[in-house]
C-alpha cells in the first residue's frame, strides 16, 4: 500500500499542470475573473479523469488506446505536460500579440 501512495503522490508532484495544481508563478498572473473560468474549465474536464491525457497522447503520437495502456505512466504524463505546456505558451504568444498588434 506505501508503495501505491508514494508513486501516486509521486506523480501529483511531478506533473502539478495535469492534476489541478498551478505554480506561484500562475497564480501571480491571473486575473480573478481568469482564476473563475479556468476553475469552471478545469473541474469540467477533471471529471474525466485521465481520459483526455490519454486521448491527447493518442493525437500527439498516432498511436491507439490499447497501445497507451501498454507505455509507461510517466512517459505518457511527460508528452501530455509538454503538449498542455506549449498549448499555455501559444496561448500566451497570441495575447501579447493582439495587445501590442
Amino acid at each position: 500500500m506505501f508503495f501505491f501512495q508514494q508513486t501516486i503522490a509521486n506523480i501529483l508532484q511531478n506533473f502539478p499542470i495535469l492534476f489541478n495544481q498551478s505554480s506561484e508563478e500562475d497564480r501571480e498572473e491571473q486575473t480573478e475573473e481568469e482564476t473563475t473560468y479556468k476553475q469552471h474549465q478545469t473541474n469540467g474536464l477533471m471529471e474525466f479523469g485521465i481520459i483526455p491525457y490519454i486521448l491527447k497522447y493518442c493525437e500527439v503520437t498516432n498511436e491507439t488506446i490499447t497501445d497507451v495502456m501498454n507505455e509507461s505512466v510517466n512517459f505518457v504524463f511527460y508528452i501530455v505536460s509538454y503538449e498542455v505546456l506549449k498549448a499555455k505558451e501559444q496561448e500566451k504568444q497570441l495575447k501579447q500579440i493582439r495587445r501590442h498588434g
